[in-house]
């Protein structure tokens, strides 16, 4: 096994907490079909920190940007971060143009 991913197993994380996920929110753009994202965040807290996962380079196995890498998003978000999933302007997938 790789000697860093050895290492990071003892890193300490906080305890997983209950999560919400709000999907699909639609944001409008002008021209275009709307633009939807996920939000994933912790059920309860304040003043959260934000990750923005914009993957990009094409869908996570054909599933949209919104949609995909669901475990890592849940870890993120079951630790006190608010995850912010958007399916790209530029997306062939989930029926934008």
């Amino acid at each position: 096994m790789n000697n860093l991913i050895n290492l990071a197993k003892h890193i300490p994380t906080p305890e997983a907490t209950l999560t919400v996920a709000y999907t699909p929110i639609r944001l409008s753009m002008p021209g275009r079909q709307p633009l939807e994202l996920r939000l994933t965040a912790p059920a309860n807290g304040d003043k959260l920190p934000i990750v923005l996962l914009s993957h990009g380079y094409g869908p996570s196995n054909y599933i949209p940007s919104k949609d995909g890498y669901a475990p890592l998003v849940q870890f993120w978000a079951e630790r006190g971060f608010v995850v912010i999933q958007p399916t790209h302007a530029s997306s062939r997938v989930g029926g934008l143009p």
